[in-house]
């Protein structure tokens, strides 16, 4: 009879402590933030395209490459040819991607000229510096270039008359010509990482619904 009780006893307490783990198990699990949302990078459907088409792709992406490395290797490079931008005035989460843009290459007539794009873009990740990662090219909306058939991800930036695509420098050229940021492919390509998505504007924006 001793024996069964002490039996019993200590089966409580092995209840008990299961019991209480379980609890702070649960409360831990309350307690941790949720992750950050995962943003689809949207890549094109490179099988959709023509020969033609893909071979113009690659075509401006690698030209994209090789001027911005020669043209726009620093923020400093970027200012000097026109660029403008003020990352200190972004009020954000960091890292995040940022802009330098060029207003007067809207209008200038040129369209998917690597030499003259509409902005470049940096992985802002303090206190590292600034690092090039991506061309954004702009054009009117309904006028955009045929040039890459349905490859370019032309999209709405929240402006009124344009949209926006951006080959970003990858090692591929299906995720170059990813909507939002590829963040997988550019931490292979840099060796960096570009961590969880944040609300910046490399995620671009809900397009306008139109009546």
């Amino acid at each position: 009879m001793i024996a069964f009780r002490r039996l019993a006893r200590v089966a409580a307490l092995v209840a008990i402590a299961t019991a209480l783990l379980a609890a702070s198990a649960a409360s831990s699990q309350t307690q941790q933030p949720s992750p950050a949302p995962k943003v689809d990078p949207k890549y094109p459907d490179l099988s959709k395209a023509t020969a033609k088409e893909r071979s113009e792709a690659r075509r401006l992406w690698r030209r994209s490459k090789r001027s911005a490395k020669r043209l726009f290797p620093s923020p400093a490079a970027a200012r000097r040819r026109g660029f403008r931008g003020h990352v200190e005035h972004v009020h954000r989460p960091v890292p995040f991607f940022f802009h330098y843009r060029k207003n007067a290459n809207i209008n200038d007539e040129r369209e998917l000229d690597p030499r003259h794009p509409e902005a470049i873009v940096y992985w802002y990740d303090p206190p590292r510096p600034l690092l090039l990662v991506a061309i954004m090219y702009r054009a009117r909306e309904g006028h955009e270039p045929r040039y890459g058939g349905s490859i370019p991800p032309w999209h709405s930036h929240c402006d009124e008359s344009t949209v926006v695509m951006h080959t970003w420098f990858t090692n591929d050229l299906r995720s170059s010509y990813a909507e939002r940021a590829p963040r997988p492919e550019l931490g292979q390509a840099f060796s960096r990482d570009f961590g969880d998505p944040t609300p910046d504007s490399a995620a671009g924006c809900q397009p306008r619904h139109k009546p």
